[in-house]
């Protein structure tokens, strides 16, 4: 990306491997559109890859889902989630099963493979911020880091306490005390991708559901659920037909949106947000004899990584 972004400032003979971290932000904020289609180019490239490949995940990829978010709704760069289903994956909480998570996705800090050793020291371990805190200053990290040490890979009860204190994963890697800070990754994705990754089991489908849906329907800042909600107090003393009600709240919805410049480019430039394989058509209507709506198009469930 930082060629391309080199070429887009007419400076096409620059080493971009000289370019620091501050000057590559400011090549960022000044050519979104570049950024949003180079973006796109790597993740049309690796779902290829994935597709055509069965060393990545031990199996055929059969279907995936993904969705690509825009961090804080006022991030510059944008970044995937992604699920994918297994081909006749064995059941998780088998030998079989955790045998192959601990193939596709691992917390290892010392590799042989000096590449590979290198990036996970420079992308995958977590260093805290001010995110991570967004409970409140004293609140636990809410990317449950530090991880505790494990002995061995093994699933967790939806209904324990280490689903709770674990971020909600359903699965606890095998990793050391000196790897507590190390982010799940899949060593082939890694040396592909060069960026930080979250390669993790699903165990159910209701955790797959609740997934999609919570980066389907994320909540804007609190700034601004906070800004909508006194501009929807204000509207409802001021109309007393709800149609105009409804209709200037969603107005002003529309106008306290926060995009990003990147997100600005990916919807005017008709870049997709979202894709999957299978789709499914659900017809619904509304009750009160209203009038009937087209179907939807709804994603399937049930799959074993992300």
């Amino acid at each position: 990306m930082r060629k391309a972004l080199l070429i887009a400032d007419g400076r096409p003979n620059e080493d971009p491997n000289e370019l620091d971290i501050y000057a590559t932000q400011r090549l960022v904020e000044m050519y979104p559109a570049v950024v949003s289609r180079h973006f796109m180019i790597r993740v049309n490239a690796l779902v290829t890859f994935m597709l055509n490949s069965d060393e990545v995940f031990c199996g055929q990829v059969e279907d995936y889902w993904w969705r690509i978010e825009f961090q804080n709704r006022g991030s510059r760069i944008p970044h995937l989630h992604m699920i994918v289903w297994i081909k006749d994956h064995p059941l998780l909480d088998t030998p079989e099963g955790l045998q192959r998570i601990d193939h596709v996705s691992s917390c290892e800090l010392t590799v042989q493979d000096a590449e590979l050793h290198d990036l996970v020291r420079k992308v995958q371990i977590h260093r805290h911020s001010h995110i991570c805190g967004k409970k409140g200053p004293n609140s636990r990290c809410r990317f449950g880091y530090p991880r505790n040490p494990c002995a061995q890979t093994h699933m967790v009860d939806l209904d324990s306490r280490d689903f709770i204190t674990n971020g909600g994963r359903v699965c606890n890697l095998k990793r050391t005390s000196e790897e507590r800070y190390v982010n799940n990754y899949n060593p082939i994705l890694l040396k592909l991708s060069q960026a930080n990754t979250d390669i993790l089991p699903f165990g159910s489908n209701e955790t797959i559901a609740h997934y999609i849906a919570k980066y389907i329907s994320k909540s804007e800042p609190e700034g601004v659920t906070n800004s909508i909600a006194q501009a929807i107090r204000e509207i409802r003393r001021e109309e007393s037909n709800i149609s105009r009600q409804l209709f200037r709240i969603c107005m002003r919805i529309l106008k306290e949106r926060q995009v990003s410049a990147c997100e600005c480019v990916f919807r005017l430039g008709h870049l997709n947000l979202k894709a999957a394989i299978h789709l499914t058509s659900i017809p619904f209507h509304l009750a009160r004899d209203w009038s009937f709506f087209p179907p939807i198009q709804v994603e399937k469930s049930g799959a074993p990584f992300i």
